[in-house]
């Protein structure tokens, strides 16, 4: 990391500290944490979705839903198309 902000320094590009993070085994953008060979929905964003999922009365909505998790992951998907409504 300190070989980048070096780099960073020399070039007069300057890093925005506020967003630094180390090297990580993951990473989280846009509620879907992101690892080596995996992406899944952030657990607080996934919970939303599930009392959405079980909130709605629209059939469409539920498909909407369970169709962009199933986007990201599908094992959460298919946990939501079990849930009783």
């Amino acid at each position: 990391m300190e070989l980048l902000k070096d780099a960073a320094r020399r070039s007069h590009f300057s890093l925005n500290t506020e967003k630094e993070s180390p090297p990580s085994n993951s990473v989280v953008a846009f509620n879907i944490e992101l690892s080596h060979s995996s992406l899944k929905i952030t657990g607080s964003r996934y919970v939303k979705f599930v009392q959405a999922y079980i909130k709605t009365e629209s059939e469409l909505e539920r498909e909407g839903i369970v169709g962009y998790v199933g986007t990201v992951n599908f094992k959460q998907a298919k946990s939501l198309e079990i849930l009783q409504v």
